[in-house]
């Protein structure tokens, strides 16, 4: 080869090379447009909850909520799993459904630790709560030749577990910000918001009683509404560093003490008889402010934020409040007779499968004697009658359970007593499930729509309650609410309030928000010590140390866990000991006796230092800890320690004549029982007075006639 062409081939080799190149990078820089594209400007995980899946043929469903100013764009799943070795990797199989619709099937691979990630079509994901369903069909022999005749499978063997670290990634983009109320409202309250906690509730430093008393009725609502049941609606002050953290702020706050930066975007406004609600946008902070110079008004527009209903429908930027204006919710209503289901509901397909229904109750009551449930059901004719059963379950604990019969198929009733021993109090779930059998169901194939059962709307709940007086956390929140509002409650906080101080006030009212029902009943927030004729007749919750809270060092005797001489920690008690070092770093949540008024409850939240009953408060700041409360003195270390204890004596067991005399519908019985036995005996004596008067009178008749 001369020198010339070594040259051209040298050249041809080289552009080969850089067209390779550049179709390379070209290929890349696709690929990283392509997940540019993909990538949202946002992201929300959702966890799975764990799953068995059984049998031969089995569904599970999980839930997972989308706000309605989300704009989807990718959705991805991880499922995590553990395979046994009953599965037939080549003949089992898991497929799963969106809403109805199937997107995705595969096979389980066997062994531990598996993990499968799978695209769901963002056009299937629907405002509002969305159901994923895992339909699991397993085999467990490799001969293929076998499932021509009819085999018995294995009905309970778990061949596969989801793991709680399965996960639901969105990927989308919010929707602009409109400058209305309601859409505020949606925003704060977002799922994606909570999770990125920049929202808040702020008040200014060493903020009044009434404008602490604005904020709780304000944090309520927003806490009934939220969509996270265990996030945290935060209170804290517009000094603390972490306000110019948040994106969306409540900010309540008399209009004369509006921070300068604020009170410049209201503007001058005439709130001497009228409060307002308006939005501001400072920077990218969106501000809802709530301001007044009336107290009684402003506390109003804090009422005003915790109907959702009214707040949700406020779609203007700006809301005036005056004495004229409704802000109340409607009462809780109270109906004997609960109907589980307006429509009716169908169950579809073979062996087991439930319905569950919600019912709403005070938490202040529980399930009394003499309560019922009524099922009016009907089913398919096909079923295998020996085998087939409905059973009825309150909390997941069943009370009562009855075989199907074909003679009753077109038209049967289920009632049950519900057991008293139940202990429900609060909202609770009842669930119907039906076990349908069909003869030969190993050697047919499945048809989803039969066998079917149906539950009518005529199914109906005989719900009768009484009133929960324990102070005990078992039963929590149920002393601080009444009819679905607060039950007269009085909070009591240092003289100079801090972050701590909020923060515990914001985990106790994140959950008694959710639990009230209602905006009705009274918070009242007073500071240190305060007059007890103003503590008559209240639920009281104080917050703080002995050191700066006076209401509690006057009170540190009544305690069962105590401060020592100088307040500096808790001291042993004949329940528990306590080193002197250890007990300056606990806190301690505790339910006595109201110091005031008989019948009423005092819950003490406190601790030596401002963290240690911050960490007590955050024990009673969602419904999923409570489980692990009880008793009435609980103690809590920084590593999470709980030492819980029961003080109060076991109040004596109440007779069954007491529990049925104190009904009303009893009541009311046996009042019109005793008038009528009453007029009947009147009647009775009346009668017998007229026969004998006219038996007289015959006697004396013939008497005078014998003597003439």
């Amino acid at each position: 080869m001369d020198k010339k062409q070594f040259v051209l081939a040298l050249l041809f080799t080289f552009c080969i090379l850089f067209s390779i190149n550049q179709k390379v990078d070209a290929k890349e820089l696709g690929s990283t447009d392509l997940n540019k594209a993909k990538t949202s400007t946002q992201l929300y995980e959702y966890q799975l909850n764990s799953a068995s899946i059984s049998g031969y043929q089995s569904t599970n469903y999980q839930y997972f909520t989308v706000e309605d100013y989300w704009e989807v764009k990718d959705v991805q799943l991880k499922i995590k799993y553990d395979s046994s070795t009953l599965v037939n990797e080549h003949t089992s199989s898991l497929t799963l459904y969106l809403n109805g619709t199937p997107f995705h099937s595969f096979r389980p691979v066997v062994g531990q630790n598996q993990e499968v990630l799978i695209d769901i079509p963002a056009e299937l994901v629907i405002s509002g709560t969305n159901t994923l369903m895992i339909e699991g069909n397993r085999k467990t022999d490799s001969n293929e030749d076998m499932y021509n005749v009819c085999v018995v499978e294995d009905y309970s063997d778990n061949w596969l577990t989801i793991k709680d670290s399965s996960i639901i990634k969105l990927g989308f983009d919010r929707q602009p910000i409109e400058d209305s109320i309601s859409q505020f409202i949606k925003l704060f309250n977002g799922m994606d918001t909570l999770s990125a906690e920049t929202n808040t509730v702020v008040v200014n430093e060493n903020a009044s009683a009434t404008e602490l008393e604005a904020a709780i009725y304000s944090l309520s609502g927003l806490s009934k509404s939220k969509g996270d049941g265990d996030k945290q609606i935060p209170l804290i002050m517009n000094s603390d560093t972490e306000v110019k953290q948040k994106e969306f702020l409540l900010l309540v706050s008399k209009y004369k003490d509006l921070p300068a930066d604020v009170a410049q975007q209201v503007g001058k406004l005439d709130v001497e008889d009228r409060a307002i609600l308006k939005l501001v946008q400072i920077g990218q902070q969106h501000i809802l402010v709530v301001t007044s110079n009336n107290d009684e008004l402003l506390t109003k527009a804090g009422r005003y934020v915790a109907n959702q209903e009214l707040i949700t429908q406020t779609t203007a930027s700006e809301k005036w409040i005056d004495e004229s204006t409704e802000v109340m919710t409607p009462a809780v209503a109270k109906s004997q007779y609960i109907q589980l289901t307006e429509a009716g509901d169908k169950l579809t397909g073979p062996m087991h499968n439930e319905k569950s229904y919600f019912v709403s109750l005070p938490a202040n009551q529980t399930i009394a004697e003499a309560s019922k449930i009524r099922i009016d059901l009907r089913y398919s004719q096909n079923l295998n009658f020996n085998r087939s059963l409905v059973t009825v379950l309150i909390n997941d604990q069943p009370i009562g359970s009855k075989k199907l019969s074909e003679v009753m198929a077109n038209q049967d009733v289920l009632e049950l007593t519900i057991p008293q021993n139940l202990n429900v109090n609060g909202n609770f779930t009842v669930t119907v499930a039906f076990d349908l059998e069909i003869e030969g169901l190993l050697c047919v194939n499945n048809q989803d729509q039969t066998p079917w059962a149906y539950i009518d709307n005529t199914s109906i709940m005989q719900l009768n309650t009484t009133d929960l007086n324990d102070l005990l956390f078992n039963y929590y929140p149920a002393s601080f609410l009444r009819d679905g509002g607060y039950n007269s409650v009085a909070v009591i906080l240092p003289e100079q309030t801090d972050s701590a101080d909020y923060l515990s006030l914001s985990y106790v009212f994140n959950l008694l928000g959710q639990y009230a029902q209602t905006n009705h009943g009274e918070v009242k927030v007073y500071f240190n010590s305060v007059d007890s004729t103003l503590l008559e007749n209240k639920q009281i919750i104080a917050i703080g140390s002995y050191k700066n809270n006076e209401f509690i060092r006057e009170n540190n005797e009544r305690l069962y866990f105590k401060y020592d001489q100088n307040g500096e920690g808790f001291i042993s008690n004949e329940k528990k000991s306590i080193e002197s070092e250890y007990g300056k770093r606990i806190g301690s949540l505790q339910l006595i006796q109201s110091p005031v008024s008989e019948g009423f409850g005092l819950m003490v939240i406190t601790g030596a230092q401002p963290q240690y009953y911050v960490q007590a408060a955050q024990l009673i700041s969602a419904e999923s800890a409570l489980w692990k409360l009880y008793g009435d003195g609980v103690i809590t270390d920084t590593n999470g320690n709980l030492s819980i204890y029961r003080f109060k004596e076991d109040l004596p067991t109440r007779s069954t004549v007491s529990n049925i005399l104190e009904r009303k519908d009893v009541q009311n019985f046996v009042i019109s029982a005793m008038l009528t036995m009453t007029v009947a005996i009147v009647s009775l004596l009346l009668l017998t007075r007229k026969y004998w008067r006219k038996r007289r009178k015959n006697d004396e008749t013939i008497s005078k006639q014998l003597s003439i």
